[in-house]
């Protein structure tokens, strides 16, 4: 896939601290750069995630989720 991660400039730090630690990891990952989705794979690969799934397989779990509470935005990788 093609496209851009950036985690919420606004997101609610209650809300952080209530998600799975995986998807805590994510967000951290992330933190306050705009990734493509190999970068951000790769980085979570290389992150404290500790899990018999890949990096892949980890994001697509936990990006609806973090996107339906608006922790992150999706955008148009052109744009990057």
């Amino acid at each position: 896939p093609e496209y851009t991660v950036t985690v919420n400039s606004k997101l609610n730090k209650e809300k952080v601290a209530a998600l799975p630690t995986q998807a805590q990891i994510v967000l951290k990952v992330i933190g306050k750069k705009v990734m493509q989705y190999a970068d951000l794979i790769e980085a979570l690969g290389k992150s404290e995630l500790k899990t018999v799934q890949g990096p892949a397989r980890i994001w697509a779990f936990y990006k609806s989720r973090l996107l339906r509470e608006k922790l992150i935005v999706i955008g148009d990788a052109k744009t990057a």
